[in-house]
């Protein structure tokens, strides 16, 4: 009830997502149904749960932790400390170091990974979240992302149907103990 977000929004995918996970970018991000479906055909829909709702320049996090100003812009707005994108790169720096590939791109996606994932483990309880204007998808349009999976509420998910039937037997408990007055 508190999320500065109202809407249902999408995320696109090949298959339907129980659970939201980092993979490659520090934040997982929402947007249009239009956005979505340009980047899989099945539509999640969800709730998202954000409290402090920043607004950042679209594509910020797709260039990675250490690239196209991110970790400077959270840093500048007091989001981060110094010590914590110190952190972030230390742990994306161990990664390239300790990567078994012999390709730099892939040693270097690896460090991305190690890196975002530190970044989300940083952020992951100051409930923050962000908008930004898309201008990769539905050009224009209102996008949103999130650090962390607790923040995701997915509609028609095996949770959110059974916090529903809970909710429906309460109701109907309570209507019962009404009618008894």
């Amino acid at each position: 009830p508190d999320s500065k977000v109202k809407d249902i929004v999408y995320h696109g995918s090949s298959e339907k997502i129980e659970q939201f996970e980092i993979r490659k970018e520090p934040l997982i991000h929402f947007g249009t149904k239009n956005a979505a479906l340009h980047r899989g055909s099945i539509l999640n829909q969800v709730l998202l749960n954000i409290e402090d709702l920043q607004t950042i320049k679209d594509g910020m996090w797709f260039l990675g932790t250490d690239e196209g100003g991110l970790l400077k812009e959270l840093l500048d707005r007091n989001i981060l400390t110094i010590e914590e994108i110190r952190s972030i790169n230390s742990v994306r720096n161990e990664a390239i170091q300790n990567s078994n590939s012999d390709h730099y791109g892939a040693r270097r996606s690896e460090g991305e990974i190690a890196g975002g994932k530190k970044l989300q483990e940083i952020l992951k309880n100051k409930n923050i979240g962000f908008e930004y204007v898309n201008f990769s998808e539905d050009k224009g349009s209102t996008s949103h992302a999130v650090p962390s999976q607790e923040q995701i509420h997915i509609l028609g998910s095996k949770q959110d149907i059974e916090g529903f039937k809970e909710f429906i037997q309460g109701k109907q408990s309570f209507d019962k103990e009404l009618a008894q007055k």
